[in-house]
Parts: C-alpha cells; structure tokens; sequence
C-alpha cells in the first residue's frame, strides 16, 4: 500500500498499522524540545540482557540530542508500577508478557490495575503485549508499541534495536513501525496503540528520511538513491524542504518520494557521515555508517 500510514478507528485492533485510542489524544503530549530525552529500559528476562545493554548504548549515541537513560532489570511489581508513574519520554520494557501482565521475580503486574503512567510512549517487547499496552495507554501514556504474537528471542533483540534506532533518529511512532513491518523479519507481529505522531526525538537533519539505494557502481564512483521523506511535527504536507545529503539546488515538497537522485559515491558518502542515515540495500535496512564502510 502506497499510504504513509494505516490507522484504525473502532472494535478491534488492526494487524498492521495504528489503532487510535481516544484516550491517547486526551493524555498531554509534551512538545518535542531540545532538552534531555528521559528514557527507562527494564529487562525483566535474563536471556534478553543483550537487548538492555544494546539498547541503552542506541538512546544514548547522539551528541546533539542529551538523553537520560535509566536502564533496570529484575524489578518486582511495586517497582514497575513505580516506574511507570515517573515521568519518561520512553519507557521500554523487556521480558515476559502474558494475559495477566507483566511477570517480575514476585509475582504479575496487570497493566489494568495501574493508575498512573506519566511516559509518553511504552514499547513492550514481550509476547502478546497487546492488551497490557492498551491499558497503559488509557492510564496516561500516548502510545505504545505492542505485540500480537509470541516472539522469539532474537527477533525480538532485533526489533527492540532497530526501535530504539529510529526512534532516537527522529521518525515518529507510526512511520517507525511501518518500516520495522516492512523491513524486519518479526516486525509484522507488532502494532501501534494510540496516537501514532508521537515523536521522541527531534531529527538531526531535518525531516526524517529513508533512502532507498537502487544501484552502487563502485568503479564508476556512482550511486543512484531515492529518497523518501516521512510526516514529522513541525513539517506539514506540502513543506519545502531539500535534503541535506542531496547537495544541490533544488527543493522538494514534504512528504513522500522525491526523484531518483544520482551522484558520486564520494560526494553521498562525506555528506552522510554528518548524520547516520537509515538505508535501504536489497531491501535490507541498514545505516549509513554501516552501508560506506563495506
């Protein structure tokens, strides 16, 4: 489907896309700033502690942005609930889900029983985290990432990382998991629960953007990409805007796909080692630091 983004409205929960929930558009949504991002990580599962640390490294990675990264594990039900009434831009759990709630090592917490959530947006990286996520999100927060499916181990890692990813570099909760979908092997197994233009942080380099590479010829010192700009606060429909890396002239209209753009390797490379641009190679999403080094 060619729409930026899909959302739902009504009985049931899409199995790809947003469910809106009122509640999410009555919770106050703080405006982006150029303070500290606040982020919590819980890691209540032990065989998941490479996603806590990982995590915690990918918040924390941009020198223009100051976050606070709290990172936990092990927490007991009071502690969660504790938690989950601090106010956080994020707070991104790891660890068991079931119907009941979320396990810790004294017992479950049911999301419905909280009272108060002060983050503004929640990933749950557990299995079937649907339900718990909705009610977080009727508690105060304004979005939550959730799944709708058992996950595994290493999917779930992946997932987790390239969320904290995007997000840290400026895409919004909808246009994050639309890629995450589309390019991540588990990510069809996710959904967005509230208001998906929630942002966490704002993008370095203006509007966030997805370059996909169609050809590299190496020899040649050339390199054929076609941007593809996503909705941000601050950045309406019809916006002018010309993209850092393009290195020319002219100005495009926000958002969607922009013309196919041909340059010299060199000339992409040196203007996208300022920024660390997500890519699509082989429909493989990779990052520019990672794509120019090979």
């Amino acid at each position: 489907m060619d729409a930026l983004e899909q959302a739902w409205v009504g009985e049931g929960t899409p199995i790809r896309g947003t469910k809106l929930l009122k509640e999410a558009f009555a919770n106050e949504t703080p405006e982006p700033s150029d303070g500290t991002i606040d982020i919590a990580v819980v890691c209540n599962d032990d065989r998941m502690r490479e996603e806590l640390s990982s995590v915690g490294e990918i918040y924390g990675s941009r020198d223009d942005v100051p976050a606070d990264v709290t990172s936990k594990a092990g927490l007991s039900t009071g502690e969660l609930r504790n938690l989950l009434a601090e106010d956080h831009d994020v707070f991104h759990f790891i660890g068991h889900i079931d119907g009941q709630g979320f396990e810790c090592h004294n017992g479950i917490l049911d999301a419905g029983t909280v009272e108060e959530v002060n983050a503004t947006t929640v990933l749950l990286n557990g299995c079937r985290s649907h339900d718990q996520g909705t009610e977080l999100v009727k508690a105060g927060a304004n979005a939550a990432i959730v799944s709708l499916a058992d996950l595994f181990n290493s999917g779930a890692v992946e997932v987790g990382e390239t969320l904290a990813r995007l997000l840290h570099y400026g895409f919004g909760i909808g246009a994050t998991m639309k890629i995450i979908r589309r390019y991540v092997s588990t990510g069809d197994r996710y959904v967005v629960i509230g208001n998906p233009s929630v942002v966490v942080a704002q993008c370095e380099s203006g509007i966030p953007t997805l370059c996909h590479i169609k050809t590299i010829n190496r020899g040649a010192e050339k390199i054929s990409v076609i941007p593809y700009a996503y909705p941000a606060q601050g950045y309406g429909l019809g916006t002018n805007f010309k993209p850092a890396f393009l290195n020319d002239e002219k100005y495009y209209v926000a958002v969607g796909e922009y013309t196919d753009f041909i340059t010299t390797f060199s000339n992409l490379d040196e203007q996208m080692s300022k920024y660390q641009y997500p890519l699509i190679d082989n429909q493989t999403l990779v990052w520019s630091e990672y794509a120019f080094s090979k």
